[in-house]
C-alpha cells in the first residue's frame, strides 16, 4: 500500500489536522481510495509506481484525510447548505449558497479523487 505520512500530510500538502486526527482517518481514506480505485490502490507500493503517480496518491490520500476531517465522526455524509432568499416588490427569489458544490461529502471525496487520479491507472471512470 501506498505510504503516506504525517510529516508528509504537513510539509507537502499543508494539512492542519493533528497527528492524532491524521492517524484517525488515514485507514479510513486508505480503504475508500482502495474501493475507489478498484483495488488498484491496495495492491501498489511505493516502488511499483512513479514518482509522480506516488505524489499524486499522496496528495490525493492528504486530501481524503481532510474531507473525512470535516465530516460527523469521519463518515461520509450529506453535508447541511444554506438557503437564502430575496424579496424584490412582490417577487421573492430563493437561492441555495451550495449551488455547484458537492451536496454529500462522498461527491465531494470523489471529486478529490477525479482531481488527483484522472489520467493515472488508478481512475476509475465507473466511480
Amino acid at each position: 500500500m501506498i505510504t503516506t505520512t504525517y510529516a508528509f500530510y504537513t510539509a507537502n500538502y499543508g494539512g492542519s489536522l493533528s497527528a492524532i486526527e491524521f492517524n484517525k482517518y488515514l485507514p479510513k481514506a486508505q480503504t475508500y481510495l482502495d474501493v475507489y480505485t478498484n483495488g488498484k490502490y491496495g495492491l501498489a507500493s511505493d516502488d511499483t509506481v512513479t514518482d509522480a503517480t506516488l505524489n499524486r496518491l499522496r496528495l490525493c490520500t492528504c486530501e481524503c484525510i481532510d474531507v473525512l476531517g470535516t465530516t460527523e465522526d469521519g463518515h461520509l455524509t450529506p453535508q447541511v447548505g444554506v438557503a437564502e432568499s430575496e424579496t424584490v416588490g412582490p417577487w421573492t427569489v430563493k437561492k441555495s449558497l451550495t449551488a455547484g458544490v458537492a451536496k454529500t461529502s462522498a461527491q465531494a471525496f470523489l471529486k478529490v479523487i477525479q482531481f488527483y487520479l484522472s489520467g493515472t491507472e488508478f481512475f476509475c471512470t465507473w466511480a
